[in-house]
């Protein structure tokens, strides 16, 4: 027990050990510059010796009877359980700028900051994740098709156990006290926030063709785009959005019928946040400076432009016998006939238009 009590006045900077001799420190830190020849296909770690590999594999196959319920690690002893357990909840006085983890010691934290800045040269082409390793890239791809049997109901994320599922709904549920003025999200640390404003601001060199959004890497703008094309099996019958998951449709279904407290005075848009709106309110005053030569709208891009034009040429096979608008999908039209009898209590004085609020 004295050595978990003792100083060790030699600390590591890059990691959270200490040493009584500088002797040991230096020794210690060549393991982290110098080459390790067997790394691990589960992990990014890796290894001097085939032995010690074979026996770090074995940690990833032996099942561990202490599962930790606030993430996905488990344990051999229920002690080093409640010891882990203590880390969810002991404050961390350390928080990373660019991202919401937060650590104990400085030197932890400077060391954390080298992924956000050292090139990793083999990127997901699914995501936006980079790895070290090739093999530690073809197990994270894995992920991507493997199936999740615990699903969010709250999103369209799943996961591999029931545990990492629970850890995951406090998101939904735990308050954030740092929001985000021009969309919904929410932030645990103010520097969080900060990075996630410079989002607004900094150019993103990869533009969907098919709708307003950017991205800074290829490869995410590659993902969004399937987004655009793959089915998804479950439509909603009020507007043309669809999802893969029936619970993420329920969720969904749920913002047509909650009250929404902020409405635009412009449109007929609501919002659950007041900050929200403001976002919504600059859409109606900033200049797009593409306008469509067929009807009153604008894009901040020419390639959006581009694709609203298709919308003008484009079949749509579900005609509204009312007027002369068309649709994509029957439940669209339906909502849309709604609009042609259901009674709008503000009838304008200058034309036979009415509106609901």
């Amino acid at each position: 027990m004295e050595r978990h009590t003792t100083p060790r006045p030699h600390p590591c900077p890059k990691c959270d050990r200490g040493f009584y001799f500088n002797s040991n420190l230096n020794r210690h830190m060549e393991g982290h510059t110098a080459p390790r020849p067997h790394p691990c296909l589960k992990c990014d770690r890796g290894f001097y010796l085939k032995s010690n590999l074979n026996k770090h594999v074995e940690g990833h196959t032996t099942p561990r009877p202490h599962p930790c319920p606030k993430c996905d690690r488990g344990f051999y002893f229920k002690s080093n359980l409640n010891k882990h357990v203590e880390g969810h909840t002991t404050p961390r006085p350390h928080p990373c700028p660019n991202c919401d983890r937060g650590f104990y010691f400085k030197s932890n934290l400077n060391k954390h900051m080298e992924r956000h800045t050292t090139p990793r040269p083999h990127p997901c082409p699914k995501c936006d994740r980079g790895f070290y390793f090739k093999s530690n890239l073809q197990k994270h791809m894995e992920g991507h098709t493997a199936p999740r049997p615990h699903l969010c109901p709250k999103c369209d994320r799943g996961f591999y156990f029931k545990s990492n599922l629970n850890k995951h709904m406090e998101r939904h549920t735990t308050p954030r006290p740092h929001p985000c003025l021009k969309c919904d999200r929410g932030f645990y640390f103010n520097s969080n926030l900060n990075k996630h404003m410079e989002g607004y601001t900094a150019p993103r060199p990869h533009p969907c063709l098919k709708c307003d959004r950017g991205f800074y890497l290829k490869s995410n703008q590659n993902k969004h785009v399937e987004g655009h094309t793959t089915p998804r099996p479950h439509p909603c019958p009020k507007c043309d959005r669809g999802f893969y998951f029936k619970s993420n449709l329920n969720k969904h279904m749920e913002g047509h019928t909650t009250p929404r407290p902020h409405p635009c005075l412009k449109c007929d848009r609501g919002f659950y946040f007041k900050s929200n709106l403001n976002k919504h309110v600059e859409g109606h005053t900033t200049p797009r400076p593409h306008p469509c030569p067929k009807c009153d709208r604008g894009f901040y891009f020419k390639s959006n432009l581009n694709k609203h034009m298709e919308g003008h040429t484009t079949p749509r096979p579900h005609p509204c016998p009312k007027c002369d608008r068309g649709f994509y999908f029957k439940s669209n039209l339906n909502k849309h006939v709604e609009g042609h009898t259901t009674p709008r209590p503000h009838p304008c004085p200058k034309c036979d238009r009415g509106f609901y609020s």
